[in-house]
């Protein structure tokens, strides 16, 4: 095992899972359901905060999508809170490591990182999956002083 995460809040599917990261996948530990999920199959990666709240959303895209009885998840929603600070040290040789980023194409990763929970958890997955994160921009909404726009989900 190269990291792990202990009780996180997943909101879809839902529940609270361990998180354990593999050099070549990752594993969703629950108390009724275990998931295994290959690399490959990550595509992208969104790291998302809420406005308004301590808290950050990581969005992991999966294809194929992972299955839960008779309902498909094509993504897994992660909960974060923004309080904690973590320091992780991936339990992984150098070789690995540098196979790792010289097959991925963004920035290369680092055996030590540190920062808020989520922000480590995907920098970390990133690294690992060689998936693409997408970080909110420097578009800021004026009228709230958020990085966000506001938008209506399933309105009418």
């Amino acid at each position: 095992m190269v990291a792990s995460f202990p009780a996180v809040s997943i909101n879809y599917p839902r529940g609270r899972f361990d998180i354990e990261l593999y050099l070549n996948f990752m594993k969703l530990v629950g108390q009724n359901q275990d998931f295994r999920i290959q690399y490959d199959s990550l595509h992208r990666l969104f790291l998302l905060p809420r406005p308004n709240s301590s808290q950050t959303i990581v969005a992991i895209s999966v294809d194929p999508p992972i299955r839960k009885g008779n309902t498909y998840y094509p993504f897994i929603i992660c909960q974060f809170s923004n309080d904690e600070e973590r320091t992780l040290e991936l339990d992984i040789s150098d070789e690995a490591l540098k196979a790792k980023n010289d097959a991925s194409s963004g920035r290369p990763t680092e055996k030590t990182m540190e920062g808020t929970l989520p922000d480590v958890f995907a920098k970390a997955l990133r690294g690992l999956a060689t998936a693409k994160l997408t970080k909110p921009g420097k578009l800021p909404d004026v009228r709230r002083q958020r990085l966000c726009r506001p938008c209506v989900f399933q309105g009418r």
